[in-house]
């Protein structure tokens, strides 16, 4: 019986905004949108590589296999942290239509991490 094997070094730079960039993302929502991020992740077969907001976008690094549709992974995470984000914190969230999506490299990786980690060096005025 013959094995097949995969193998595969898939990455991507994920980012999307708050619905007319409102900044709603402050620590609350953040740790909120980590944990509803971490549990669709693992339920999906996803890898968390680096995750960081600012209050009107989100920046995620993700491992993911041949295999996923990264539109589905992210109307997963839009749909659900839209809908229990506001009922726990008692305030609105909303997501603008659509995502940016870059691939990246295994080279590329280390800079791709500080960069994500950076994002709220990179927008002080952003900081709620």
């Amino acid at each position: 019986m013959r094995i097949s094997h995969t193998a595969h070094q898939l990455y991507a730079h994920l980012t999307w905004a708050t619905e007319a960039r409102l900044e709603l993302v402050d620590d609350r929502v953040k740790k909120e949108l980590g944990s509803i991020i971490n549990e669709i992740a693992d339920a999906m077969g996803y890898e968390i590589i680096a995750f960081e907001t600012v209050s009107d976008h989100v920046h995620l690094l993700v491992r993911y296999k041949p295999t996923h549709r990264i539109s589905d992974f992210i109307k997963m995470v839009k749909g659900k942290s839209s809908r229990v984000i506001p009922y726990l914190l008692n305030r609105p969230l909303s997501w603008q239509k659509g995502y940016g999506v870059t691939s990246v490299g295994p080279k590329s990786l280390r800079a791709a991490i500080r960069y994500v980690e950076q994002q709220r060096v990179h927008h002080p005025e952003r900081n709620l």
